[in-house]
């Protein structure tokens, strides 16, 4: 079995700490039943659906995250949470295969015209475009950044639920670049779930790159001033989110807002055991 690497960032420390709380947890025989009541957690926690698979159903491929290399995203060296600071699509294969059962869950919203308007408009130029435009930062603070919040939030309530049913190895994954640091709707969103608010560093942010997304990055040189919360995207992790998907009866399109009725998803996966 391939190891994780003994140094490393936050995304190695949570895949170390999960892989030894999996090798004392004495609940795996019972997990299948508790991913029906952890089902039922995430749609009462924000998820407009959830389903519970078989951790072998994850696909897994290298390919994914040299999309995060090259052409470099715009969070490339940036976050804590994403290549080139997170583990291998190979070492994450190796950390899976300790896992029988996981819950996939999506959250929705309906795009805002906004946000629409602009994503019709660079159909085919890829989202690195969007980011250079003067109107992105309105469109994404009122549409994708709260729905990024209640992904987050939404996995890592399931992850707590299962920790709580004895599930100690359980493990939260979400989707796209970190945004807590990004302050906007947090504080909302955690209310709403019943969850404390994540104390933050009093530090001042850094200065930002001029090539650098409109919305907060990492400050590299400090520790995660989220821990408890921050979780990497599966992506970030090399899963392949759309085959994955498609595997389970799911369907993923690009660009955002091209599926009927003007909505977007986002996906998460918490392992359970």
């Amino acid at each position: 079995m391939h190891a994780l690497t003994p140094d490393g960032g936050l995304c190695h420390r949570l895949l170390r700490d999960r892989a030894e709380a999996l090798a004392i947890c004495p609940t795996r025989a019972r997990a299948a039943t508790d991913l029906a009541a952890l089902e039922t957690v995430a749609v009462e926690l924000g998820a407009t659906r959830a389903r519970r698979i078989d951790a072998r159903q994850v696909v897994i491929d290298e390919r994914v995250t040299m999309k995060c290399r090259v052409p470099p995203c715009e969070y490339y060296g940036l976050c804590h949470l994403c290549p080139p600071h997170s583990p291998t699509a190979t070492e994450f294969a190796g950390f899976l295969v300790r896992y029988r059962h996981a819950l996939l869950l999506q959250v929705e919203t309906r795009l805002s015209e906004s946000f629409k308007k602009l994503v019709s408009e660079h159909d085919g130029k890829g989202y690195s475009a969007l980011y250079r435009e003067p109107g992105w930062a309105a469109a994404y603070h009122d549409t994708m950044l709260p729905l990024w919040h209640r992904l987050h939030l939404a996995v890592i309530a399931v992850e707590r639920a299962a920790v709580r049913r004895g599930h100690v190895g359980a493990l939260a994954l979400g989707a796209g670049n970190c945004a807590f640091c990004d302050p906007v709707g947090l504080e909302l969103r955690c209310r709403r779930l019943g969850l404390p608010t994540p104390a933050r560093s009093q530090d001042p942010p850094v200065a930002r790159p001029p090539s650098a997304p409109a919305t907060a990055f990492c400050d590299l040189t400090r520790p995660c001033p989220f821990p408890a919360v921050a979780r990497p995207a599966m992506e970030a992790m090399g899963i392949d989110v759309v085959r994955t998907l498609r595997g389970v009866g799911w369907e993923l399109r690009f660009p955002a807002g091209s599926h009927p009725g003007g909505v977007v998803f986002y996906t998460g996966l918490v392992l359970v055991a």
